[in-house]
């Protein structure tokens, strides 16, 4: 779902471009992690959420639709319908998984490695703070044998919490409430 080159996403990146020259200067362009500095990266990021959070796109929280989603084979629903990033963007609100995949497509966008966190009835969005702490992770992700595919997406998904955390700390990953740009 996530799609870095939907018509949203690249109205979201015009008007952010904008706030980013505020936030930083008036020569500050999106550039992922071009610039080596994981607070510009940071100030992407921010630039990214005031300008969804603002107008023009002033987003709202909606509650997931009432429409039961059913995994093949499963007899029990086990998901929600997902907006695409320009129905949030034009119709101006999202589910916390909408606006997620509206983040990560705004981030995969601009360069920057996103990733959408599940939890039990609720997804947030991180970021690689650099592109050396996420090729660093994956390199070494790719040798560990207990990760090699023993489900479909083992071999790019986290499913570690413990992992998760520690990336944290060490500053690998930021996170970010993407329902807070609805307050």
């Amino acid at each position: 779902f996530v799609n870095p080159y939907a018509d949203g996403v690249l109205d979201v990146i015009d008007a952010a471009d904008l706030l980013l020259k505020k936030i930083v200067s008036p020569t500050s362009s999106f550039a992922g992690y071009d610039v080596g500095d994981a607070s510009f990266v940071n100030q992407q990021v921010q630039a990214l959420f005031n300008c969804l959070r603002d107008d023009p796109f002033h987003l709202s929280y909606i509650a997931p639709p009432p429409v039961a989603v059913y995994a093949p084979g499963d007899r029990l629903a086990s998901g929600q319908r997902v907006r695409t990033p320009t129905e949030v963007v034009e119709r101006h609100r999202g589910t916390c998984h909408d606006l997620a995949i509206l983040f990560a497509s705004c981030m995969e966008q601009v360069g920057i490695y996103p990733l959408i966190l599940l939890i039990p009835g609720h997804t947030f969005i991180g970021f690689w703070t650099t592109v050396e702490a996420h090729e660093s992770f994956w390199e070494q992700a790719r040798e560990d044998k207990l990760r090699l595919p023993q489900a479909p997406g083992r071999e790019w998904t986290i499913v570690d919490l413990e992992e998760i955390r520690d990336l944290h700390k060490e500053g690998s990953l930021a996170f970010l409430e993407a329902t807070k740009v609805t307050d």
